[in-house]
């Protein structure tokens, strides 16, 4: 789990997804878009890329409180409708949102855009 001070950014066409009016759907794929990488990574010699998350479907279903069986047929529409694509490892899977960089663009992450609590850009140095 991405758990560093990255965001994510969620356009409002997002409630014109055609699984928008889905909830487990929507929570499964807020889940892997938080999950997401957002810069290239090696874990345990296995390549994950940007826009892509490395998750078993126990995991998946642990954390978004969705049954097992109802993770992998969603997964499957997901695949279907070209929301995203999925590698199968012998313990896991690598998940590819393939609109990743529409919503997530390169330098959203970048620590000099933050907002501070008043909505103002502050730049950070190091």
């Amino acid at each position: 789990m991405n758990t560093d001070n990255s965001w994510i950014k969620l356009p409002r066409m997002f409630m014109n997804w055609q699984w928008y009016q889905n909830t487990n759907m929507v929570h499964l794929y807020l889940y892997l878009l938080l999950n997401a990488n957002i810069e290239n990574k090696l874990y345990f010699g296995i390549s994950i890329q940007r826009g892509e998350c490395l998750v078993s479907l126990s995991t998946l279903s642990r954390d978004t409180g969705i049954s097992r069986d109802s993770v992998k047929r969603y997964l499957k529409k997901l695949k279907d409708t070209k929301d995203i694509s999925y590698k199968k490892l012998s313990k896991g899977r690598i998940i590819v949102l393939l609109d990743f960089d529409k919503f997530q663009p390169v330098g959203i992450d970048d620590p000099a855009l933050l907002l501070d609590a008043d909505g103002w850009n502050e730049v950070i140095s190091n």
